[in-house]
């Protein structure tokens, strides 16, 4: 249930894929452990995780290299970063240590003690953290985080004994499934009180995903609800098949992105009216992250093996054909350079 950020093999193989993806993060994994980056690329850089030298590297956008270096950690140890605007957070499963960077300084600003696996999310000065066994939520600033010693100074936003679920929209709104209650919880952007959704009835929650200020709940039997902002009921669902992961957050005009079991991306343009998943495109390999919809285009990583894969034609918007899965890019690959008739940026 637990959802990571991206994983990414090593600081040459970051460069390369911000490049194949226009500056938006796709993901790799080696022997050694995961990789992670979180980027938010309005001021063309991108702070990334390498946790074999447990640091975390700034990468200039425009040169693809690294510019600055922190050591946060003892080498091997699980740290995360997450990062909105100007404002670098890391996060460190081994130690429960959450680390407020200054990027002006490339150090530290602040150290607090939190638990071990704890994820956290910014949206502009909003801070959300969470954890998922048992499910808590915290809800603060960055002001405040710079300067509390402890994730206990904070008061708890939501808490279970059981396990659940947590998204954040690219708005800001916080969704938390309490699984054990079958219960869904929004917060509003700086608010840390939430209203609630009975999802009593529907089945087991698999996963939960974000459509503009909709939350999306998948359940085990690949049935897709929708549950409106606003709206304390669900809409009927729609068939969905056996997803494996949903895209990252995506806005009001982009399709429902997702990836199953078999490798299959599947999209729904709930904004046209679809009510049905068609195929857009595959992957070849296992483990998918979560996929990307960006400008119109569908970016999906799976792991094992490292490969890309991209989805232009069948998305709003899109301006390339996909290739077939055999065609596909692997990390670490340059792809063929192809130029559609009149487009510049191809």
């Amino acid at each position: 249930m637990r959802a990571r950020h991206h994983r990414l093999r090593d600081f040459g193989i970051l460069a390369l894929v911000t490049v194949l993806v226009a500056s938006i993060v796709v993901a790799a994994v080696n022997a050694e452990g995961p990789r992670t980056v979180r980027a938010d690329t309005h001021d063309g850089a991108a702070w990334l995780v390498n946790r074999s030298e447990g640091a975390i590297g700034n990468i200039t956008r425009s040169t693809g290299e690294i510019s600055e270096a922190v050591r946060l950690a003892l080498p091997g140890e699980r740290i995360d970063t997450e990062q909105a605007g100007q404002t670098v957070v890391v996060t460190n499963d081994t130690t429960g240590v959450i680390t407020v960077v200054d990027t002006r300084t490339a150090r530290a600003r602040n150290e607090l003690q939190g638990d071990q696996a704890i994820d956290v999310r910014l949206t502009g000065d909003d801070v959300t953290l969470w954890a998922l066994e048992p499910l808590r939520v915290w809800r603060t600033t960055v002001d405040v985080l710079g300067q509390i010693d402890s994730l206990e100074e904070l008061p708890v936003a939501l808490e279970s004994d059981g396990t659940g679920l947590v998204e954040i929209s690219r708005f800001g709104t916080t969704f938390a499934v309490d699984a054990d209650n079958a219960v869904l919880h929004r917060f509003a952007p700086g608010s840390a009180n939430a209203t609630t959704v009975d999802l009593d009835g529907i089945g087991d929650v698999a996963l939960l995903g974000a459509h503009g200020d909709d939350a999306l709940v998948v359940t085990g039997t690949g049935a897709l609800f929708v549950v409106p902002a606003g709206n304390d009921d669900l809409d009927d669902p729609l068939p969905f098949g056996n997803v494996a992961t949903l895209a990252q957050p995506s806005l009001p005009s982009e399709p429902v992105v997702a990836i199953t079991d078999d490798g299959s991306i599947v999209s729904i343009d709930l904004a046209a009216g679809d009510s049905a998943a068609v195929e857009v495109s595959s992957l070849d390999g296992r483990s998918p992250l979560r996929p990307i919809v960006h400008r119109g285009c569908i970016f999906a990583v799976t792991t094992s093996p490292p490969a890309l894969a991209r989805s232009c034609g069948a998305v709003p918007g899109g301006r390339r054909p996909t290739p077939p899965a055999d065609q596909q890019p692997r990390l670490g690959e340059r792809p063929p350079q192809r130029r559609a008739v009149g487009d510049r940026r191809a």
